[in-house]
């Protein structure tokens, strides 16, 4: 770079003193015609016989690189302009708006963490950010914020450029050849040329699996319009190979797609496509931040000027977060996908009648998982047993669990007090335990004393059975799931929650059927005790002599297996209705319970300002740390529902939904093709800065204060989901986490050494942490 510098200033030095700007000199071997002036430039540049680069200073690119537009001869330069420019055109520069809008997002949460009145070098971050611009744009490579291979390639090109600029000094006395004796040099252009390659042969290969199935595809597609383009959106579609690409994304070609057709048809040679590959991607990623960051350090010198940008900028884009593409549309294997974190779609979707099919693409691997059940099921079998088991949600049921639930809070508190040691501990285990438990005992009325070995082999069993289904649901977009049963661990897991719940049943039906055989002897001493007899109106459904039965058991009101039984006998069940609603209800109520308990402590630990609020007013209700709560004590602790709430925006249980279009469906203003998989993002639509305001990526339960928690927020929020399919429990999920974190927060405070800021999401079915924080437990007077 010294030597750049010395040649920059040996070239000013020449046009000061000489007063001219066009000046002829010798520099090593070449003779040369330096200039700045315009006319001459102007001529040169239009004239159709001065194509050719300069050898003295391009013969050092075309090395680095191994070719490439920028540094071509004219005769291989004029062919390969032509077959590239359709990926320049404009509806495909349109087509990257949502991912410049996207790196815009990166960038500005990137400076936001440096405002702290230092001065910073933002060169780097810049260059990452227009890499992994590039990558996406010109090669279809997503590299997500933080990716290693992004900050590595982006060191690697520029290390390429700096040496290639050496290597043009020294090409001037033709000694350009002393370059290849600098590992490092080759080193680099070994990385990026890999980095390429496999690029290349990664979409050739996503391209060889979509041809194989154009025979079986091609008539579907076609009688699809809206997921083929016109004649006028891709002047190139003409062939079998073009319908292999429309299997993989809607989107006019990238430079790859148009780079890789080229070669097929032989017009590209294999090294066209990694030159051409190497000098776009180096080019325009460097290119791009160099003015970029020059821009920034103009402004920040001329301060009046960025006051005057700033104000126009303003005029436009009132708002901070402006022109995020909420809505997406594209191929994801097999699957035509709406992808959607917009309120509006989002609201209309669910509470559409003819959109009530949950996605294939998602849900059928869960519901292979599990046998059906009510969270995947498809609308006729939905319809039927929603109705069927809605009574066992009913308030008078919840309201009878409260027992249980303040049981269950005594355990976690006495669990919790035994690793009150100063060190951090991972509570995620037993808190899914404890949740397990009280799920078991109120739907399907297994007790299960503290430590049982059963309840953490099933805890440990079902998020198996989670674990692998999210591989499942990756595996059947491309129609490849199948390939899950060859996991043994996966099938034993499976076995395990089966034959757990069908015992269960058995179980259950053992004891109703001992109680009819004597309900001859015991129907009149139960009929005088009014005691153990429910109303009519605590329990419409207690109409026949099997009814008296599950009295004999217990008197509170129909738990979901009493309620499954009692329709499997009316024959409105099958006993696959049983198993695959008990599976469901038991996997689901656990896991996401546990995963919101778990992530509020957390959330608590990494702000104990708030934890001290919520302490306060847990406290004024529950003045002694042993406490039973009650509905009107829930009632009062408005701060722990906006605690909770305000957990469930950032982490939700359950990140992604999605909705199967069976027809051709009008929503609204939209239409929604058949076939087409309604993907909704709750994790993006939770954290939308122009609903959520400029906090909307911290934890602050204000957001659910009376006064920030309009109409706008409430269609944004949706954890349990919303419309007709919203989940079944809900109440008795808020129920239970209150009662829990409650006597927790009474009891304990916690604190971790983790920072909010490195919390990392994995998705399992419910939301994960990458890296799941340690607690540290102190006991409260």
């Amino acid at each position: 770079m010294r030597s750049l510098n010395n040649l920059t200033s040996r070239l000013n030095y020449i046009f000061k003193y000489c007063k001219r700007y066009t000046v002829c000199l010798w520099f090593g071997w070449f003779p040369i015609i330096l200039t700045a002036d315009a006319d001459i430039i102007t001529n040169v540049l239009g004239s159709p016989e001065l194509l050719n680069k300069a050898e003295s200073i391009y013969h050092s690119i075309r090395c680095s690189f191994k070719g490439g537009l920028v540094a071509s001869r004219v005769d291989k330069w004029s062919k390969n302009r032509k077959l590239i420019n359709p990926a320049f055109a404009n509806k495909v520069l349109m087509s990257f708006f949502p991912i410049f809008n996207k790196a815009k997002n990166n960038i500005i949460e990137k400076c936001s963490e440096l405002v702290d009145n230092k001065e910073h070098n933002l060169l780097n971050a810049i260059q990452t950010m227009t890499l992994t611009l590039t990558a996406e744009t010109t090669m279809g490579k997503y590299m997500h914020k933080g990716n290693q291979i992004s900050n590595d390639v982006a060191q690697h090109y520029c290390v390429i450029l700096e040496y290639t600029i050496i290597h043009m000094i020294l090409s001037f006395m033709k000694l350009g050849f002393i370059m290849e004796l600098f590992s490092k040099f080759r080193n680099a252009k070994k990385y990026t040329y890999q980095f390429v390659e496999d690029l290349i042969h990664k979409k050739l290969s996503k391209t060889a699996t979509a041809e194989k199935s154009i025979t079986n595809t091609k008539d579907d597609m076609s009688s699809n319009e809206d997921f083929l383009l016109t004649n006028e959106e891709n002047e190139f579609t003409n062939n079998e190979d073009d319908l292999a690409d429309l299997s993989i994304k809607k989107e006019p070609k990238i430079f790859i797609d148009q780079a890789i057709k080229l070669y097929k048809q032989q017009l590209f040679t294999w090294n066209d496509i990694i030159s051409e590959s190497n000098i776009i991607v180096a080019a325009a990623f460097e290119t791009t931040a160099s003015a970029i960051y020059s821009v920034l350090v103009m402004l920040a010198m001329h301060p009046e000027i960025q006051q005057r940008l700033f104000e126009e900028v303003l005029d436009v884009f009132p708002e901070k977060n402006f022109n995020a593409d909420y809505t997406l549309c594209l191929w994801f294997g097999w699957f035509p996908i709406i992808l959607t974190a917009d309120p509006d779609i989002i609201t209309n979707v669910l509470r559409s009648p003819e959109l009530l099919n949950k996605a294939e693409s998602i849900y059928h691997p869960i519901r292979c998982a599990f046998k059906g059940g009510l969270i995947t099921s498809r609308v006729d079998e939905w319809s039927k047993n929603r109705k069927l088991i809605n009574p066992a949600f009913a308030n008078k049921v919840l309201m009878s669990f409260f027992p249980i639930f303040n049981k269950a809070k005594n355990n976690i508190i006495k669990k919790c007090s035994e690793l009150v040691d100063n060190k951090e501990h991972n509570l995620l285990n037993a808190i899914q335990t404890m949740t397990l438990t009280i799920t078991a005992e109120t739907t399907m009325g297994k007790y299960m004393h503290k430590g049982n070995q059963i309840s953490n082999d099933l805890a440990n069993n079902i998020c198996i059975i989670m674990e692998y289904t999210t591989i499942s649901v990756l595996l059947s977009l491309m129609k490849l799931d199948f390939i899950m049963e060859l996991f043994s661990k996966f099938r034993n897991a499976k076995k395990f929650s089966y034959q757990f719940v069908e015992d269960l049943i058995h179980e259950k039906l053992s004891k109703t059927a001992n109680a009819e055989k004597s309900t001859t002897n015991t129907k009149d001493d139960m009929s005088s005790n009014k005691d153990f007899l429910l109303t009519n109106e605590e329990n419409e459904f207690t109409n026949n002599e099997n009814d008296l039965a599950d009295h004999s058991i217990k008197k509170e009101p129909k738990i979901f297996i009493d309620q499954a039984i009692k329709l499997y006998k009316q024959q409105l069940f099958t006993w696959n209705d049983i198993i695959s609603e008990s599976n469901t209800i038991v996997g689901a109520a656990f896991e996401t319970t546990a995963s919101a308990i778990y992530s509020a402590l957390v959330m608590l630990a990494m702000h104990p300002e708030i934890q001290q609020r919520l302490f306060e007013e847990v406290l004024d209700v529950f003045p002694e740390k042993n406490f039973n709560a009650e509905l009107d004590q829930l009632d009062q602790l408005q701060y722990l529902d906006c605690v909770i709430n305000e957990t469930l925006r950032l982490a939700p249980s359950v990140s992604i939904i999605g909705r199967h279009v069976t027809k051709d469906t009008q929503v609204g203003k939209d239409v929604f093709p058949k076939n087409t998989q309604i993907l909704i993002s709750i994790l993006h639509l939770h954290r939308r800065t122009d609903i959520w305001g400029p906090n909307a990526n911290k934890f602050d339960p204000e957001h659910f204060s009376a006064e920030n928690f309009g109409k706008v927020q409430k269609c944004a929020f949706i954890p349990f989901s919303k419309g007709s399919r919203n989940c079944i429990g809900l109440r008795y999920a808020m129920f239970s986490m209150k009662i829990i974190l409650s006597g927790l927060i009474r009891n304990f405070k916690f604190e971790t050494d983790f920072k909010f800021e490195n919390i990392r999401f994995t998705n399992q079915i419910a939301l994960k942490f990458l890296e799941e924080p340690g607690l540290r437990i102190r006991m409260r007077s």
